[in-house]
């Protein structure tokens, strides 16, 4: 019997922006990290360096994710 949960169907304009919503979500977890490293008393370069250290070890078993090339933008603004 199947389950019409287990085979979703999603929008193709839905899909075409995944990966776009997916980026915006990743920089917007950075930038919340960054301010509270920032609160906290870290420098810049060390905030930058923790967050793109757990962001790739949150990643390690998959491909290098392409938000890590924007992540020191995202870092900025919250510094």
């Amino acid at each position: 019997m199947p389950f019409d949960w287990l085979h979703a169907d999603v929008p193709a304009r839905f899909k075409a922006t995944e990966s776009d919503k997916a980026t915006a979500m990743y920089l917007a977890e950075a930038r919340t990290r960054a301010a509270l490293l920032r609160r906290l008393g870290w420098d810049r370069s060390a905030a930058l360096e923790r967050i793109r250290r757990n962001f790739e070890w949150g990643f390690e078993l998959h491909e290098k994710p392409a938000f890590l090339e924007r992540l020191s933008e995202a870092v900025d603004q919250a510094y």
